[in-house]
């Protein structure tokens, strides 16, 4: 489900076509996008989505533990 999501995304956002997100395609403050691009070369590719996916993943659970009438986040499309 991640990587389709994944996948979706990058259809959809990456309006030059190489392959992987800037902050400007993924629509994000840099300095949220500089937290998900990990090698800081100013775009996020698939794995760097993924990590992020799941990582988000991850706090959402933890979160549903501690809150469990939390109201869903624009980002939880994408994770």
């Amino acid at each position: 489900a991640v990587n389709e999501r994944i996948s979706h995304l990058l259809s959809k956002k990456d309006t030059n076509g190489n392959g992987s997100l800037d902050a400007g395609e993924l629509g994000m403050p840099k300095d949220v996008f500089n937290k998900i691009d990990k090698d800081h070369n100013g775009q996020v590719g698939r794995y760097e989505l993924n990590a992020a996916a799941r990582a988000r993943s991850v706090i959402n659970n933890l979160l549903g533990d501690i809150l469990p009438n939390r109201e869903p986040s624009k980002l939880d499309a994408v994770a």
